[in-house]
């Protein structure tokens, strides 16, 4: 339980969450790929308050699923996850 507190572990759980969508996002699984961004988003966003070293990946992550919901044709419900 102790790991999961550690901003460390958190970076590098958020950065493997934004690899996996991506590669939902290039086997066009979208669904899956917009769920999975959505956790990334949330990661990056509690992290950055702490470590502004973050905000780089966290607007990749974000542009990501605004490409995503355009697949899906889901602007509003990208906007409104992020």
């Amino acid at each position: 339980m102790l790991a999961l507190q550690d901003p460390t572990y958190q970076q590098h759980v958020a950065k493997n969450v934004f690899t996996l969508t991506l590669r939902c996002f290039w086997a066009e699984k979208h669904e899956q790929a917009a769920n999975a961004g959505e956790e990334a988003l949330k990661l990056y966003s509690s992290l950055i308050t702490e470590h502004s070293s973050l905000l780089q990946e966290y607007m990749e992550a974000l542009q990501l699923n605004i490409k995503i919901a355009r697949r899906l044709k889901m602007e509003f419900k990208s906007l409104e996850r992020s």
